[in-house]
């Protein structure tokens, strides 16, 4: 009987499929300008963790990309706009969403503080020139 010739170990990594969460976390790192080092230095990741991101071994959760858009805008507002263009209404309208999501998350009984420390964190920053946001259209039931 004769035995089989085994060649050397091939070591195959698993990648998951293109994913809107990594398609958006890609445009953001692309549009910010930084190293992979200094994305997981701004987002407390390890670099291998943003290089498993990019190459397609994990996918950025939601609240990492969240945290990766909410730093960009601070440091680098003109990287959001560059990563996902829009109208000025479009995006207003992306964040209002973003931040109605985010209030329905937090129970009843914490909300009326929420509100106000957003209030308080609103009140350090410059006014809409345009005076106030367009009035929402009619509320959609909540599935």
């Amino acid at each position: 009987m004769a035995k089989k010739q085994r060649g050397p170990k091939i070591r195959t990594r698993k990648t998951f499929p293109p994913s809107p969460l990594k398609t958006e976390f890609l445009e953001l790192f692309k549009a910010s300008g930084w190293t992979q080092a200094e994305v997981a230095r701004q987002l407390e990741l390890t670099r291998g963790g943003v290089n498993g991101i990019i190459t397609g071994r994990t996918v950025p959760s939601h609240a990492t990309l969240k945290l990766f858009k909410l730093i960009l805008l601070s440091q680098k507002p003109e990287a959001v706009s560059a990563a996902r263009p829009a109208s000025v209404q479009q995006a207003e309208e992306y964040w209002l969403r973003e931040l109605l999501e985010e209030v329905r998350r937090v129970t009843p009984a914490h909300r009326e503080r929420l509100i106000n420390a957003l209030k308080g964190v609103a009140a350090a920053f410059p006014k809409n020139p345009r005076g106030a946001l367009r009035k929402p259209g009619p509320r959609r039931p909540h599935p």
